[in-house]
């Protein structure tokens, strides 16, 4: 499986204190290991309600944050964003909206 970063997603990583980006980085970077379905024993969570269409990704090496993206046919996960885990999913309706229209 391949990831990709938007560059709302990159700005917003760049913004981070730097063993954060790290933490992000090699966390997408172990998510390439693995398929779409395995992704779920790794962090990954299907968003529900208005936010359906998002997955949300967690870690413990970057705990505070959360980041947020989408599937792109079997093999491709776009990262929309980065937040601070307690602003993560507000304001995403029209970014859920527009990941399931693809």
């Amino acid at each position: 499986m391949k990831t990709e970063l938007t560059n709302r997603a990159l700005k917003e990583i760049s913004k981070l204190e730097k063993p954060v980006q790290n933490a992000i980085f090699d966390y997408l970077e172990s998510l390439e290991q693995y398929s779409i379905q395995e992704i779920y024993d790794h962090g990954a969570k299907d968003l529900k309600g208005n936010l359906k269409g998002l997955i949300r990704f967690k870690d413990q090496s970057f705990k505070d944050h959360r980041l947020v993206g989408t599937k792109r046919g079997d093999q491709i996960v776009i990262i929309l964003c980065c937040d601070p885990r307690r602003d993560v999913y507000k304001n995403k309706d029209k970014m859920a909206r527009e990941a399931r229209r693809k």
